[in-house]
């Protein structure tokens, strides 16, 4: 029975959200496409606003072979920032992994997207 316990709650743990003190990211709406493009990005952390003038984002695909594209991303206010010139080179399914530090602490949220042809 202990050994059953065990194994339940261990199988527990490994499906929490693994970001569970960090970072809740949307887009902007609106579609996205190879090529150079600004991403508008709402970052919030506990439901309320992020603030932070160091918020980076890192795009990879969702399947192996392409390599990482990263950027900075420019504070506009009110948990807003926007990223100039993100480079999408290629169409696919992407996850663009936000992060931040904050006393110490590296913060991190993803959200999904397509980019087209």
């Amino acid at each position: 029975m202990k050994r059953v316990l065990l194994m339940l709650l261990t199988l527990l743990a490994a499906c929490a959200p693994q970001n569970a003190n960090g970072l809740s990211v949307t887009l902007a709406p609106g579609r996205y496409s190879v090529g150079r493009r600004d991403v508008l990005l709402e970052v919030q952390r506990d439901g309320k606003p992020f603030e932070t003038q160091d918020l980076n984002i890192e795009g990879n695909m969702t399947h192996a072979g392409m390599g990482t594209v990263s950027g900075s991303a420019a504070a506009l206010g009110g948990g807003r920032y926007r990223v100039k010139n993100f480079d999408f080179n290629m169409s696919g399914d992407w996850i663009l992994t936000v992060s931040a530090t904050e006393n110490g602490k590296t913060l991190t949220g993803e959200v999904k997207l397509g980019v087209a042809q």
